[in-house]
């Protein structure tokens, strides 16, 4: 019985909150159905940027189904969704190129992938954390893959949830980046926040805030060493773009 209250949602929640055995990402269940959990990834077009999207149909190819199809959701950065893609298709790999023409301007957001198909019978957990590229200037793109686990859809239902990512009520969460960025012309941290509070925290003592879903780019010029501070999440991992003149790197932190 206690076991059983230490494992469940109230129980996290209240092991998160007084820091005894915090559990920072909460899959979802698969015992009613199966799910397709993905990553929040980050488009942009803006500042001579277009991004490259490379995916695999992996129900296909891990779980030899037919009739799949493949859901990608693209949102601006206040979380509105702009664009929603359905590929029905027999191929396992695919790529996609996200430019101006495709989003319609210039600008930042997020999207999500997920995987249906009409015949599954096993309740599973799917995750597909792809490889996003950014070409800067029309260079060869920086390839990264998925950041976290953020959204998650059950396989045959249309509606998407989030939750994964853990909050705590106390702003008491610290997280340093492990790099040196002083070599750097500067540095974006781009910062998704994939539930249903403010994400809070501060950056060389400036607060700053993520509206539900939202995304928030923070430019920094030559910094040694950057510590995110004061966060009410468990997870905060930012994607890293690093800049020399037209040198790009990006990575997650």
């Amino acid at each position: 019985m206690v076991k059983k209250i230490f494992k469940s949602k109230p129980g996290i929640f209240l092991r998160n909150n007084i820091g005894f055995k915090k559990v920072p990402m909460l899959l979802p269940s698969s015992n009613e159905n199966s799910v397709s959990v993905s990553d929040t990834f980050i488009w942009r077009t803006d500042n001579n940027f277009y991004t490259v999207f490379k995916f695999t149909d992996i129900l296909q190819l891990f779980y030899d189904c037919k009739e799949t199809k493949i859901d990608l959701v693209f949102y601006d950065d206040c979380n509105n969704i702009i664009k929603r893609l359905n590929i029905l298709t027999e191929a396992k790999n695919h790529e996609l190129i996200i430019d101006e023409k495709f989003i319609g301007y210039k600008g930042l957001g997020t999207f999500c992938i997920f995987h249906d198909t009409s015949r599954f019978d096993s309740n599973i957990i799917i995750s597909n954390r792809c490889y996003v590229g950014y070409s800067y200037k029309n260079n060869l793109p920086s390839f990264v893959h998925g950041n976290y686990l953020s959204k998650h859809k059950s396989i045959g239902k249309s509606s998407i949830n989030n939750g994964i990512i853990q909050f705590t009520l106390f702003r008491n969460n610290s997280y340093m980046i492990q790099n040196n960025f002083s070599k750097f012309d500067k540095t974006e941290l781009f910062f998704t926040n994939p539930n249903d509070i403010i994400l809070k925290f501060i950056i060389n003592e400036k607060q700053f805030k993520v509206k539900k879903g939202g995304l928030l780019k923070v430019t920094l010029l030559k910094k040694d060493l950057i510590k995110i501070a004061k966060s009410n999440s468990l997870f905060i991992r930012p994607t890293v773009f690093n800049y020399r003149n037209d040198f790009i790197d990006v990575y997650h932190s």
